[in-house]
This record gives structure tokens, C-alpha cells and sequence, in this order.
């Protein structure tokens, strides 16, 4: 499985069950930090936001595909990360 980085956020680019997103920058971890989850088409599927060193995100409910993760912090500075979504056992879909 890949790792895709962007400055201190890691995501892996392949999900099954559960997205995995890691904060390394001890600036970014004291920070609140807004995300989206959109579809290739750039439908929101999904958003909230979280703080501290890393959050899982339960993708059980997306249908396989293409997506695209969008992470901002509070000074406005974005980082986004495609992904593609596979279930883990059995077809989904």
C-alpha cells in the first residue's frame, strides 16, 4: 500500500474499511482540522473535523471508487489526497 504525503499529512491511498489519516507536524496537531470526503464528480459525501495526531474514518458505507480526501487547516492551507475506496471482503456495490 502506498503512502501519499503532502508537507506533515499521510494517508494511504488505498482503503478498505477504515481511511487512516496521521498528522506529523506538531503545529498542524494543536490545530483543528476540517475535512471532506467528495466523490470524482466533487459531491460531499462526508465532513467534520478533528485534532490531534490522527483520526480513522469508518468507509464502510462508500460504495468502491475513486474519492478524493480534502484536509484544511485553520489558516486556510489545504492538502488533498486522492484515494481510491475497496472493500475488504466481498463486492460493495
Amino acid at each position: 500500500m502506498l503512502t501519499l504525503t503532502a508537507g506533515s499529512v499521510e494517508i494511504t491511498d488505498i482503503v478498505h474499511d477504515r481511511m487512516h489519516v496521521q498528522i506529523h507536524s506538531p503545529i498542524l496537531r494543536k490545530s483543528v482540522l476540517n475535512y471532506r470526503i467528495e466523490s470524482q464528480e466533487e459531491t460531499v459525501l462526508r465532513k467534520g473535523s478533528f485534532h490531534g495526531p490522527e483520526i480513522q474514518l469508518n468507509m464502510t458505507h462508500m460504495p468502491d471508487g475513486d474519492y478524493v480526501f480534502l484536509l484544511t487547516d485553520v489558516e486556510g492551507t489545504s492538502y488533498k489526497f486522492p484515494f481510491f475506496k475497496r472493500a475488504l471482503h466481498g463486492n460493495n456495490g
